[in-house]
């Protein structure tokens, strides 16, 4: 996965950022609760999630792909659900990948923070 070499740096910002009980689909963490849709036989899986001020929030990290769909379902679903649990959807773009964040953020009306990592 393309987005793995950046994990490191994601996991940084988020502790750097005052994050607390984060669970990470990554080696050393907790792994996220996965999210079933009805429709879809594989289930969402956050990059990251994090509690702040008692917020939930979902960390997303976000590389340019050739198909956007996936971003698009797997963003919408994540900011609901931070919405909802007063928290925020954040999409951490390495450098090369904020404008290609920021113009899918913006043409499906995803709200989110985007962060240069």
């Amino acid at each position: 996965m393309k987005k793995e070499k950046y994990f490191e740096r994601a996991l940084k910002w988020v502790s750097a950022n005052g994050f607390s009980n984060v669970k990470a689909n990554h080696d050393s963490y907790p792994d996220p609760s996965p999210f079933r849709k009805a429709t879809d036989e594989e289930p969402i899986i956050p990059d990251i999630t994090g509690t702040k001020q008692g917020a939930k929030s979902y960390i997303e990290i976000s590389t340019k792909t050739e198909s956007i769909e996936p971003h698009v379902s797997k963003w919408k679903l994540l900011s609901t659900m931070a919405a909802r649990k007063g928290g925020q959807l954040v999409l951490l773009a390495p450098k090369g990948h904020k404008s290609f964040t920021s113009s899918i953020a913006e043409k499906y009306f995803i709200r989110a923070k985007i962060v240069s990592i």
